[in-house]
């Protein structure tokens, strides 16, 4: 979740590519989602927001760093030089899983520029329920302003996603991944992986 254009920065391409890796790409900026038409992958492709509350939100169009307006925060916002805004309709994961028959997901990666938590709290219920299972997250915590890192922001969405695996039982943090030769240390790394038991 997270798509950008399909291919740029794409986790999910190569499992596509090398090992007939099918599933669902969900990227709310229409743009993107036209880039990633035109790359004909062997997946569903949602264009739209995951929320079990709202049915439309407005969405900032800044390339890979768009994002839901109501939940950029500060640091975000300095990286964003395009404020255009435009409506973006919204889905409840549980419907989208249900219309596609999928509730087994080998990989979820999720990387919403913020909106990681409201993402997982949506479906938390059904984590919880087994009614939504999924065997690995890889979810990006970095918050990042534009020139560096801001490691106590970042720390705290690490410990919020920790609370949460924490709270719905069944996972464990396998591991952080962050680029070639990054720093993978609490806070300094750009994804967490969770791993289910």
């Amino acid at each position: 979740m997270g798509a950008f254009n399909g291919q740029l920065f794409s986790n999910t391409m190569w499992l596509e590519r090398k090992h007939n890796w099918t599933g669902l790409l969900i990227e709310a900026n229409p743009d993107l989602c036209r880039q990633i038409d035109a790359l004909k992958r062997h997946a569903w492709r949602l264009c739209a927001c995951i929320s079990n509350k709202l049915r439309k939100t407005k969405f900032i169009q800044s390339g890979a760093i768009g994002c839901i307006a109501s939940e950029c925060d500060n640091d975000h916002m300095k990286m964003i030089k395009s404020k255009q805004t435009i409506s973006v309709p919204c889905f409840n994961m549980v419907e989208i899983i249900n219309q596609i028959g999928v509730q087994h997901i080998d990989y979820f990666s999720l990387d919403v520029e913020g909106s990681e938590m409201i993402i997982l709290e949506s479906i938390r219920n059904e984590l919880i329920s087994g009614k939504i299972v999924v065997n690995i997250w890889s979810i990006e915590y970095r918050t990042w302003d534009g020139k560096k890192n801001v490691v106590k922001e970042s720390f705290q969405k690490l410990q919020n996603l920790r609370i949460f695996f924490g709270n719905i039982g069944g996972y464990v943090e396998h591991s952080q991944l962050n680029n070639e030769h990054g720093d993978n240390r609490d806070g300094m790394a750009l994804d967490v992986v969770f791993v289910r038991t």
